[in-house]
């Protein structure tokens, strides 16, 4: 063979024979490409000589041959179709490149294979490992791929460089096939007929098969984990099918735990949400790099606008990653697993940080039931995890009920820096039939970090729930979650309002995504013969705070509003709680606007507060306020109790000097209210708690 010497940029002359020499046909191309610096020098390039891989044991398709679910179209805007065993990709004259994308976005270490055909000469390519970024006006899309430039015309002359690797985005070409190693592959594609290509990446290294003949043989640390994609070039045409899309994960995979436990949600008579969420650790991250923090008066402090950008969470303090994997679940009645019902398996992804809700139905009331989530990796890794809980009594059945409800309790004023929130336990120890979180579960606009983007939210809320306090009371207790501001978006918030990169909508799904709770976020739940709860929603309808108050202005809007006195005007229960996330009655601080205490949203406050007092035993609990109080609305009787924050450190924004006339009980400390419900008195308790679990105020009622 030919000695070819080279100059390519970075390179000195050098000779070079063997499989490494440069192919004397290829020539043409080597002008083309010399400047471009990451491209691989011969003499340095690694052959391929391994067969390809047994394609037929242990792959999983990743089309379902009916339509595009699992995957998103990034970059440009030319067309994919499903069709029949097959998804079709054509050109779009004028979109940049277009990429059909899977939705998980970690496969690491694989065997990818596909085929593909050109039906209208164009350029394409797999993805792998691929990033993207959102831009304007569209995404970036980077990363390596396997070029599959079938016949396109832009090419004056074939380069047969299908199988190598190119550095989309982010370099150019890498590894092209160039030399004499390459001769066979350059030839292997089929033009008018099906190609398959193949991808074996483990770790660091990266092979490629173009019809059975292998390729590149490529070594990278910088691009290690990402999605697939499928290619269609910019250009004036071209239509590429693309079927038999497959992988195999290798078992060199990340174990996958559950370290944020199951949250139990929305339980009735008759049905339930089971939450849980994969990840790639059994604990949080609690020797990572801790995050700046915010103090008043120090010149060094981080705010919002100065608070700097985390490329890796994964390394900071508290970091919860999600795994990819599925996950599956298991309920039976109290002591009969071998009755036990099971799910299928069901695919945890990236889109929804690896969460999963199972929705039980055609359960039976007043029953307990006990449950096992396990997950696992396509490398068959597995997990599981136990928990329980009682469904409610039938509506014409009366039983003893008792509840808890806490509020704001965000992870840096937790009490107990290694396990969480001190009350969880003492709450647990009750033996609740159900818990209420009244809103404010996370702090979006506090600082260590300030929750700017999605992924900062999904961190703070993740983070949060791995602490083992509130991991073990939630999986053996039902609970409601109610959103307030802080946990929407921002302080005050109303609809629209965003807080940097994080927005009104992300801030909406976020909270569903993170929490088991149903289609609606108002709510009305029964327990037995004696008692209802209303969960209301005080963010998504409500008027701008700075809107003049009058019969336009509201909080709950007029559609939940109608409902809320539809609902409780057909009640026959015995006692009936309104549970907000913000004050009804009050009385809250002369400088605040937010809620229906406060003279800004006095006319549905007067209006909501004269409803609930003509109805016999109805009582409004409360979350918002960082203080707890029993009060008396001096004009109608309605009487309200703040559940107090879950911790003393979160406790403030009042004192014993702002003491009204109508409060018959006020502390500016942490803890929880207690409700008990005696079925055969039909009396209804309330307690509020320290945070240590003792009782600290208590009143009682009587039903007439």
């Amino acid at each position: 063979m030919k000695k070819v010497t080279l100059l390519l940029g970075i390179l000195s002359s050098t000779s070079f024979c063997g499989a490494n020499q440069v192919s004397e046909a290829q020539q043409p191309f080597i002008k083309r490409y010399e400047n471009q610096k990451r491209i691989i020098a011969p003499e340095k390039a690694r052959i391929n000589s391994e067969s390809e891989p047994d394609l037929n044991e242990g792959f999983v398709s990743l089309y379902n041959g009916k339509d595009l679910s699992n995957w998103t179209a990034r970059g440009g805007y030319s067309t994919f179709e499903a069709r029949a065993d097959r998804i079709v990709g054509t050109c779009v004259k004028g979109s940049p490149s277009t990429y059909l994308s899977t939705l998980r976005n970690d496969y690491s270490n694989f065997i990818f294979t596909a085929e593909l055909k050109w039906v209208i000469d164009g350029n394409s390519g797999i993805m792998f490992r691929a990033q993207h970024e959102p831009m304007q006006p569209y995404d970036r899309v980077f990363g390596p791929q396997c070029e599959m430039e079938g016949f396109a015309p832009m090419l004056k002359r074939q380069r047969g460089w299908s199988g190598g690797i190119y550095g989309q985005g982010y370099a150019a070409w890498i590894y092209p096939l160039w030399l004499e190693a390459h001769s066979a592959v350059r030839q292997a594609l089929k033009k008018d007929d099906w190609n398959r290509v193949t991808i074996k990446a483990d770790k660091g290294t990266v092979k490629t098969w173009v019809n059975g003949l292998p390729a590149a043989h490529w070594v990278n640390d910088q691009f290690l984990k990402g999605f697939f994609g499928l290619q269609v070039h910019s250009g004036k045409q071209g239509e590429v099918h693309f079927r038999n899309i497959k992988v195999k994960e290798l078992n060199n995979l990340p174990e996958v735990h559950m370290a944020n436990g199951i949250k139990i949600g929305e339980v009735d008579s008759d049905s339930a949400i089971i939450w849980t969420r994969l990840t790639e650790s059994p604990e949080r991250n609690t020797d990572g790099v801790p995050f700046p923090k915010s103090v008043p008066g120090d010149p060094n402090s981080v705010w919002p606008d100065t608070q700097p950008t985390f490329p890796d969470l994964s390394i900071m303090q508290g970091s919860v990653c999600g795994a990819a994997g599925k996950v599956r679940l298991s309920y039976w009645h109290k002591g009969a697993e071998s009755a036990a019902h099971t799910t299928q398996w069901e695919r945890v992804y990236p889109q929804n940080d690896y969460t999963h809700q199972f929705i039980l139905t055609s359960l039976d009331s007043a029953a307990q039931y006990e449950i096992r989530v396990e997950g696992k990796n396509e490398g068959g890794n597995t997990c599981q995890l136990n928990g329980s809980f009682v469904t409610a009594p039938a509506t014409d059945a009366s039983s003893d009920i008792r509840f808890v409800v806490t509020t704001c309790g965000d992870y840096p004023r937790r009490d107990d820096p290694l396990n969480g929130h001190k009350i969880y336990p003492e709450m647990q120890a009750l033996q609740p039939n159900f818990f209420v979180h009244a809103g404010d579960i996370e702090y979006y606009d506090k600082p260590a970090p300030y929750a700017k983007n999605l992924k900062l939210a999904r961190f703070k809320w993740n983070r949060l729930y791995a602490m083992p306090y509130l991991r073990d009371f939630h999986n053996h207790t039902a609970s409601y979650f109610m959103k307030d501001d802080h946990d929407t978006t921002r302080d005050d918030a109303w609809p629209g309002t965003d807080y940097f990169d994080l927005t009104w909508e992300q801030g909406l799904a976020t909270f569903r995504e993170q929490v088991p709770m149903g289609d609606k976020t108002y709510r009305t739940v029964r327990w037995g013969k004696d008692l209802q709860i209303w969960l209301v929603e005080g963010r998504d309808f409500r008027s701008a705070n700075t809107t003049t108050d009058g019969p336009q202005k509201t909080i709950w809007g007029s559609e939940q509003k109608q409902w809320f006195f539809d609902t409780v005007r057909a009640s026959n229960a015995s006692f009936k709680i309104l549970i907000s996330p913000t004050p009804i009655v009050g009385p809250d601080r002369w400088n605040k606007n937010d809620n229906h205490a406060n003279p800004g949203f006095s006319y549905e406050g007067n209006e909501l507060r004269a409803f609930m007092a003509e109805q016999n035993n109805m009582f409004v609990i409360c979350g918002d306020r960082h203080w707890q109080y029993a009060s008396v609305d001096p004009i109608t009787g309605l009487r309200e109790f703040s559940c107090g924050p879950a911790s003393d450190k979160h406790a403030a924004g009042y004192s014993e000097e702002l003491r009204k006339d109508m409060h018959s009980f006020l502390r500016v400390k942490g803890g929880f209210l207690r409700v008990d419900l005696d079925s055969t008195s039909k009396i209804l308790q309330f307690y509020h708690h320290t945070v240590d679990g003792s009782v600290v105020y208590e009143e009682s009622f009587k039903s007439l």
